[in-house]
């Protein structure tokens, strides 16, 4: 494809991308990406191992945890891309779990150089609608190292009881998605069935994550590792 001689080399990368986007969305979303877009930023090693400090000389990379099926990071401070027509922004493909499923969380992966040991990254990162293309409104600032992001979307199931049953009795549960267990804890908090208003536990049907345990101790519950519950109130659900 031959592009206007006036047309700059960022200018080519973004018509690139865009057609990266296209065909991203056509392929991924045959509708309108989820929302919320941005799960979180992450900072791991090129072996996409989590890391919390920055060594000299060396690459890393910048984890987006996304629903939408594109994003773009700007980076304000403390590193430039290692690779790329542009230091301080870059914009890639998210990639998703096969079969895909509306909602599911993906991620997508920017090698970064560090300016310095010890200084802190500093960017932003604005997500892509299939529909719509560039979301502003739902940008998300980061400073790395810092909190991880998870990519991949699991089911936790909530538990509630009707008032006046310590949980042992009068149960009900419904599941929600959710990335991780600090994110269903909220989740199930803020939306009860109606009737049972006591929160009971949240519990990961398909066994513990990596996480699970410390992120439900930080969220005042306590864990029960028989069934990979998050207890908060009663025993009959979450067995010692």
């Amino acid at each position: 494809m031959k592009f206007p001689a006036r047309v700059s080399r960022q200018g080519l990368a973004q018509i690139l991308f865009f057609g990266v986007l296209f065909s991203c969305s056509a392929a991924v979303h045959a509708q309108c990406s989820p929302t919320p877009y941005l799960v979180g930023v992450g900072f791991t090693d090129l072996n996409r191992n989590p890391v919390s400090t920055v060594a000299p000389n060396t690459n890393y990379l910048i984890k987006v945890c996304s629903r939408a099926p594109a994003v773009c990071v700007n980076l304000t401070s403390g590193a430039q891309f290692a690779s790329g027509l542009d230091p301080v922004r870059s914009c890639n493909d998210v990639s998703f779990p096969s079969p895909y499923s509306p909602g599911d969380v993906g991620t997508a992966f920017f090698t970064v150089r560090p300016t310095g040991p010890g200084i802190p990254l500093i960017g932003s990162v604005t997500p892509w609608d299939a529909c719509t293309g560039e979301q502003p409104g739902a940008a998300l600032n980061f400073t790395l190292p810092g909190t991880q992001c998870e990519g991949t979307s699991r089911t936790y199931v909530c538990g509630y009881a009707r008032p006046g049953n310590n949980c042992n009795n009068w149960r009900n549960s419904k599941s929600i998605p959710a990335v991780s267990m600090s994110v269903a804890v909220p989740a199930c908090r803020a939306a009860p069935i109606p009737g049972y208003t006591d929160f009971c536990y949240v519990r990961n049907p398909a066994g513990a994550a990596p996480n699970d345990a410390t992120q439900c101790a930080a969220a005042g519950g306590s864990w029960r590792p028989r069934n990979a519950c998050c207890n908060f109130k009663g025993t009959l659900s979450c067995p010692p």
